[in-house]
């Protein structure tokens, strides 16, 4: 018996004899062939490899994916997504695979397979899920970091009819300090202090004790107050010294504005003198925007009561501030500047001008 020549397959030639609308395609090993729900007009022949068939669900095309709405993270916490497969009639599709993804894996990051999102930076980012051909697209957004603890600086006796401006120092469940947040001020005796809500500003009324807690994000200190009857009132000066603190009180304030209207950032970093953290981003913002040029407008500025002591006084003064931000939006702030002055023998000398309390910047 005479053996049979080898039969040779030859798609050209093969394809040549079907008719009109014929190709040839190549595709990859993750590339669909046909997905279920597109419309059944051709006929694949299979040349070389092997193709995977999965059924998604009896409605075909009618499936969606949706994602469920996933609360918001703060920097640093992790949780897993869910996304389900929905057929036309809403019913759940069981056994659908879902790849995860992160639109920005500076603020989130996701695992492909399993969804855990990781929470690295504050923003607002879209995660994707898609199932099938079918995908779908949620918003999440992470907070800074909780505050896990708060201490209250600047606290120190007074004497009646003073002021001072308290400020915190919070540190977060990461150990790092954080500024920026909504601080709640109280005193427990308004009689003897009262206290600002808002600024943290201190106002001595009556000679006694009393407690002012600082309050952020469910987190509280406080600290003990003390305020004494005044030794010297300042009616009691003479006229001459008077005088002679008022034009250094002055002159301070008109060389810190100055500075700030003349947009001169060398001597502004040189006035500011930081004294905290909170200080350094406070001044880091405040150059940024003066270095925005014709954005940043600087408006007039408004004298507040002077603070006057033995050897040590302060004057602070309010300033409009108003700016363009990323978005286009014009921006307004009015933060108070505080001079603060000491005594050197016959001299007052301003030791620093920085913004006191929440700039708003």
């Amino acid at each position: 018996m005479s053996k049979r020549p080898p039969v040779t397959f030859s798609p050209k030639a093969f394809l040549a004899k079907v008719g009109e609308g014929r190709s040839i395609g190549t595709y990859s090993a993750d590339q669909p062939v046909f997905l279920q729900g597109d419309t059944a007009d051709a006929v694949f022949y299979l040349q070389e490899g092997k193709v995977k068939l999965a059924v998604v669900s009896e409605q075909g095309k009618g499936a969606v994916v949706a994602i469920l709405t996933p609360p918001a993270l703060r920097v640093g916490d992790s949780m897993a997504l869910r996304a389900v497969a929905l057929g036309a009639a809403g019913d759940t599709l069981a056994g659908v695979p879902m790849r995860w993804q992160s639109g920005d894996e500076s603020i989130v990051t996701v695992n492909p397979r399993s969804g855990m999102v990781r929470a690295f930076s504050p923003g607002t980012v879209l995660v994707r899920a898609r199932g099938g051909r079918r995908s779908a697209s949620a918003e999440l957004t992470v907070l800074p970091a909780a505050v896990a603890t708060l201490q209250v600086l600047g606290a120190r006796p007074m004497a009646v009819g003073e002021m001072l401006s308290l400020h915190i120092r919070a540190v977060d469940s990461w150990g790092v300090e954080v500024d920026g947040r909504l601080v709640t001020w109280a005193s427990a005796d308004s009689s003897v202090a009262a206290v600002d809500p808002a600024s943290g500003v201190v106002v001595a009324r009556a000679p006694g004790l009393t407690h002012v807690t600082a309050a952020v994000e469910g987190v509280s200190a406080r600290v003990p107050l003390t305020v004494v009857a005044r030794p010297e009132p300042v009616g009691s000066r003479s006229d001459r010294v008077d005088a002679v603190i008022a034009a250094a009180l002055r002159k301070g304030v008109e060389e810190c504005y100055g500075a700030l209207r003349g947009r001169d950032l060398g001597r502004i970093e040189q006035l500011y003198t930081p004294a905290t953290k909170s200080d350094r981003e406070t001044l880091k913002r405040l150059t940024r925007l003066l270095r925005a040029g014709g954005g940043t407008s600087i408006g007039q500025r408004t004298d507040l009561g002077p603070e006057i002591h033995t050897d040590k006084a302060a004057a602070q003064f309010a300033v409009e501030l108003s700016w363009i931000d990323g978005s286009s939006n014009r921006r307004r702030a009015q933060p108070i500047f505080q001079a603060d002055f000491e005594r050197r023998d016959a001299t007052w000398t301003m030791t620093a001008c920085r913004i006191a309390g929440p700039s708003g910047l």
